[in-house]
């Protein structure tokens, strides 16, 4: 028995397992002595199907663990480059709320942390940005360290860490009369690195599965979408990207296309003819590098993304014979 959009528990699957290994070849022995363990067995699929407590939201426990790599991977020098880390902190939010109403949370408590002062780093004397120097840094009350506060919450056997006022779930808030419990754990962390193309398929995971999106803000120069970040393919291969020739030392261009950028690279001769500013505008899209994961990414983010410019237009252009040659 199933129910439809949810999955067993994994400790109500183990429990299913054994009672298909148990009873595969048995059955009711009721009528000999009342209830008997067939009936009675938590593995029991009639059993199961009446308790809400062995079922989950189908897709959710998967969903979380790669949004666990990816909270990982966006503090790496890989996924770093990509912009895509509020993104990716919003979506954690979003899973701790599914996570919530599935009842999935396995605990939460509140930790603090003592790291160095980021105003002064660590000097107790405030600088600006002009390279005038304090005597105070009011950050920190000239001390050099901060104390930061986190909601440590576990879900799935992975402890997360969110900032105490970005907690997304009031009601469940720890106590306010609960102490602030000292933890070793330090924010920062250097990250895991990840081929794109790894992490690409687990960010189309976790953005197909949630429906919710980022409200935009706004900031100094008009609004702002954490959802509406770009993916760097990173580098082509070291040739011309018009003629092909080899003798590419001088001339790297960093190019994009609403949705993507990459590094690329131009002989001296076709520089000479182009101009930079045609370099950039006739840049060939590197298709070699768009793999069928990094294609899904685009054609979701186009479609979902409208205040992207017209480049995108021509990137979809570009990408959709790749896309019918791989539908037929």
């Amino acid at each position: 028995m199933t129910r439809a959009g949810q999955q067993l528990t994994p400790q109500a699957q183990a429990d299913r397992d054994s009672f298909e290994a148990g009873f595969k070849d048995r059955g009711c022995t009721c009528f000999r002595n009342p209830p008997c363990g067939y009936c009675t067995d938590p593995g029991n699929p009639r059993n199961q199907e009446e308790h809400d407590a062995c079922w989950e939201p189908e897709g959710l426990r998967d969903t979380i663990e790669a949004l666990n790599t990816l909270n990982s991977w966006v503090r790496s020098s890989s996924g770093k480059r990509h912009g895509v880390t509020k993104a990716i902190y919003f979506f954690k939010n979003t899973a701790i709320k599914h996570a919530y109403q599935a009842g999935m949370i396995e605990a939460t408590r509140k930790v603090k942390v003592l790291v160095k002062c980021r105003d002064c780093s660590g000097s107790g004397r405030y600088e600006d940005w002009s390279g005038h120097k304090f005597d105070h840094c009011r950050a920190c009350s000239s001390t050099g360290t901060a104390e930061l506060r986190f909601i440590e919450s576990t879900i799935c056997g992975h402890h997360w860490h969110t900032p105490w006022l970005k907690w997304p779930i009031a009601s469940i808030r720890p106590d306010s009369a609960e102490p602030w419990h000292a933890t070793d754990w330090k924010p920062n962390q250097p990250g895991r690195d990840m081929p794109l193309d790894d992490a690409v398929r687990l960010i189309n995971q976790v953005e197909e599965y949630f429906t919710e999106r980022p409200t935009r803000w706004s900031g100094e120069f008009g609004l702002c979408d954490d959802y509406n970040y770009r993916l760097d393919l990173g580098r082509v291969p070291a040739l011309c990207q018009f003629c092909g020739d080899d003798d590419v030392r001088e001339h790297g261009y960093h190019c994009s296309r609403g949705l993507i950028e990459w590094s690329a690279k131009v002989c001296h001769h076709c520089k000479a003819a182009l101009g930079d500013t045609a370099v950039f505008d006739l840049m060939p899209v590197p298709l070699n590098l768009i793999t069928p994961e990094i294609r899904r990414w685009i054609l979701r983010h186009a479609r979902e993304c409208p205040g992207k410019d017209d480049r995108v237009q021509n990137l979809l252009s570009t990408l959709k014979p790749l896309t019918t040659l791989n539908h037929h």
